[in-house]
């Protein structure tokens, strides 16, 4: 379900494979807490942009259009989840949750 999130999100296969650590020999018996821990905040991410949003253009597409909140810098919020730090996964999705109270 991930990586169909995040084809939707507009993510290359490499990009997936990098927002969610994997490597061409994972199988999903074999997967790390880390990239469980990556998978769920892909789910909870689509899952805060889903209660944010009604229109799938939008639910799909947040991730992938330049943001100017200074969180983002201009820059896809997607971008700062191929930095690699799972910090950044409730960085975003506290960024959405607050949206609604700007």
């Amino acid at each position: 379900m991930a990586i169909k999130i995040l084809d939707r999100w507009g993510c290359s296969p490499h990009e997936q494979a990098q927002i969610l650590a994997l490597s061409g020999s994972d199988s999903a018996s074999g997967l790390s807490n880390e990239q469980l821990h990556r998978i769920s905040g892909v789910l909870n991410l689509h899952a805060a942009l889903r209660g944010r949003f009604t229109n799938p253009e939008n639910v799909y597409g947040f991730m992938a259009k330049p943001n100017a909140h200074p969180v983002f810098s201009g820059h896809r919020p997607i971008d700062r989840l191929l930095n690699g730090d799972l910090e950044d996964f409730k960085m975003i999705s506290r960024h959405i949750d607050r949206m609604g109270s700007w």
